[in-house]
């Protein structure tokens, strides 16, 4: 009866790591092929431009985990109107997030709204 009770939670402990694991892998693709850091320029050039909220309350509305706020920063120009999004020093350490973002607020013709206007590699002559 130990050893299946062992074994048991041997295989939870198992399964709890493959389930994390394959969040890491999750989102360490996301990071790295730019899907997150697209979304959430855009999403964040949006709440800040068009709802006149502040970088602070679009944080308090959003629907990410804290966890992944923490992996990314955020840089405003006010002057071009954009939102640049990039992994963090420490997530590029440590799972890499090579790719970062920028959106910019458009007001044109029948346009309205934020649009992802860079994408790509980080350059790092800019530093993280």
């Amino acid at each position: 009866m130990k050893k299946l009770f062992t074994l048991a939670m041997l295989l939870t402990a198992f399964q709890s790591q493959a389930a994390f694991i394959g969040k890491l892998n999750d989102l360490t693709y996301m990071l790295n092929s730019g899907i997150l850091v697209k979304a959430v320029s855009k999403e964040y050039c949006t709440c800040h431009y068009m709802y006149d909220m502040s970088l602070k309350e679009c944080l308090s509305r959003n629907h990410l985990p804290e966890q992944l706020l923490g992996m990314i920063k955020f840089e405003i120009d006010e002057e071009e109107r954009t939102v640049r999004v990039r992994p963090t020093r420490k997530t590029f350490m440590l799972i890499g997030g090579k790719t970062e973002a920028k959106s910019q607020f458009v007001k044109s013709g029948k346009f309205y709204g934020c649009q992802v206007i860079q994408e790509g590699k980080i350059n790092f002559k800019d530093g993280l």
